[in-house]
């Protein structure tokens, strides 16, 4: 798959990675600015590298010690924008087409009904690109992508701009790509519960710099990443299994590490394993078993790991996976938290989301 280590410098920012991408399709996490977007440029050849080596399949795209740097027309990479950025004087038709016929026939993995198919766009090849929905945009461009055959499909936070819907069919179609075209792909966003919908390998990057990579439960509790918890948006995506359900009150019960939870009402048979997200900031700490109180549930564990970042306590616990608390200073000092302290973790039910996701 893809290598690159390279460092790229403008007046206000400065680049150093080293990624070797060896799953797909491998997701790029960071707050905005954090650099992922303009590594996804460097490795598709529309920016220069300073310096370093890129590589895919074997085959040199850039070596600035050899002097290499094969354009980016040349490179077989397939770019879906934030944007989509299609040709607004062609139908869908021939934006699809655009740039196929330049691929030999030989290496065309893919063709135009193929694509249609997959992607349902057979009912829209000949509107005009101004009538589109933002949905049908966004399919539209990778379609024509997806077309040119490429060894690597680069998405840049294509789904930002759409809404909760419309993002939930793109990441359907996306989901198909990845499993029928077998393509790798490199997904850039800024959303974990739209990253986790695809895939479990992600790469942090912060200020121009890789801090982690590898599966998400490794990748979040690794100590740069978890002292930027907080301004990165980390959620604990847990994985469970469906115990009962209980119609009346519509909740679901389900096993997570040997303890109960309570979630809201998950449409799926007894015994099926899905992921479910909880907020840190929706973790109570308690020393005791709390009875009487809204939270039904009361998750038994040990603090791992404590730090301060700005105002907030951000706190690992290990109930047979790590999980992510934020609270307050004053909360912390007052409950006389430290390594090793036996606690309850005290959750409300509807703040235990269901992601949609099989585990």
């Amino acid at each position: 798959m893809l290598k690159a280590d390279l460092s790229w410098r403008s007046k206000n920012f400065s680049l150093e990675v080293d990624l070797a991408m060896t799953s797909s399709p491998l997701a790029l996490f960071g707050v905005s600015g954090a650099g992922k977007s303009t590594l996804l440029k460097l490795v598709a050849g529309l920016i220069t590298p300073d310096r370093g080596r890129i590589s895919l399949g074997g085959t040199v795209l850039f070596d600035s010690e050899k002097n290499i740097n094969i354009p980016p027309e040349k490179r077989r990479i397939g770019y879906v924008f934030q944007d989509g950025r299609l040709f607004p004087n062609l139908n869908v038709e021939k934006n699809l087409l655009y740039g196929f016929s330049l691929i030999p026939l030989a290496e065309r993995k893919l063709g135009l009904g193929r694509v249609c198919d997959i992607l349902a766009l057979r009912l829209l090849l000949k509107r005009r690109v101004s009538n589109l929905s933002g949905g049908e945009k966004q399919r539209v461009a990778l379609g024509r992508a997806l077309l040119l055959s490429p060894r690597l499909l680069l998405m840049d936070e294509p789904l930002a701009a759409l809404d909760a819907g419309l993002k939930s069919q793109i990441i359907s179609f996306i989901r198909r790509i990845k499993d029928e075209f077998r393509i790798p792909i490199i997904y850039v966003s800024h959303s974990l519960r739209e990253i986790l919908q695809l895939t479990r390998e992600i790469a942090v990057m912060n200020r121009g710099r890789l801090l982690a990579g590898g599966d998400y439960y490794s990748v979040i509790n690794e100590p740069t990443v978890f002292q930027l918890a907080n301004s990165l948006g980390l959620e604990n995506i847990l994985p469970v299994t469906i115990l009962r359900h209980d119609e009346k009150y519509q909740i679901t019960f389900v096993d997570l590490r040997g303890q109960e939870l309570c979630i809201p009402h998950l449409d799926q048979p007894v015994g099926g394993r899905h992921y479910i997200s909880i907020s840190p900031a929706d973790i109570v700490i308690s020393k005791e078993r709390q009875k009487n109180i809204s939270a039904q549930n009361a998750l038994a564990g040990k603090v791992h790991n404590i730090a301060v970042v700005g105002d907030r306590v951000l706190v690992q616990i290990d109930i047979g996976l790590l999980l992510l608390s934020e609270i307050t200073i004053k909360a912390t000092e007052k409950l006389e938290l430290k390594k090793g302290s036996s606690i309850y973790c005290l959750i409300k039910t509807y703040a235990c989301r269901p992601l949609g996701l099989n585990a």
